[in-house]
């Protein structure tokens, strides 16, 4: 019950390719289909935030899927109110080399609405792991398990903006 960022949407994972097209179209068609958007094993250049809306992401594991951005961008953007979504199994690393607070550089951002889980990722190299609720909007339920936040700049999480009953666990 999934769709393959590569074998159906023409992702490379190649690590010099930008597959941020592909993976978003992967992404938007899982959640129109109520499927999964599964990415497998591979390096995945992106040169745009990918917009997570309520879908689950899956991840072939931390060590085996990577995200790579390659600019001052957050690297998955949860756009959710009311809804929630699911990430697991990732590497989202980024590029980040000093802290600049106008700039959305962070591994995750933006609310996650009610209700969403974000597990075994693993976030470096960015501004922080993810400032939740960073768009104003506030995040309810939200649960972080088995994640790691490493060599960030600012926060590894940060519930702020309104963010509540929300809770991470077994993380570093």
């Amino acid at each position: 019950n999934s769709l393959n960022a590569v074998t159906n949407y023409g992702a490379a994972g190649n690590g010099s390719n930008d597959d941020t097209t592909a993976l978003q179209n992967c992404i938007n068609a899982a959640q129109s289909q109520g499927k999964i958007a599964y990415i497998p094993a591979g390096t995945y250049k992106i040169s745009n935030p990918l917009s997570v809306p309520a879908v689950t992401v899956q991840g072939a594991g931390m060590w085996w899927t990577t995200v790579h951005q390659t600019s001052d961008i957050s690297i998955v953007r949860f756009n959710l109110t009311n809804a929630s979504a699911m990430v697991s199994d990732l590497l989202l690393t980024g590029e980040v080399t000093n802290r600049n607070d106008s700039a959305t550089d962070s591994g995750f951002d933006y609310h996650a609405g009610t209700n969403s889980v974000v597990q075994r990722c693993w976030v470096e190299h960015t501004k922080c792991g993810w400032w939740v609720g960073n768009s104003g909007s506030t995040t309810s339920g939200l649960l972080i398990t088995g994640c790691r936040f490493r060599d960030t700049y600012a926060d590894g999480v940060n519930f702020c903006n309104g963010t509540s009953n929300s809770t991470i666990t077994q993380s570093n």
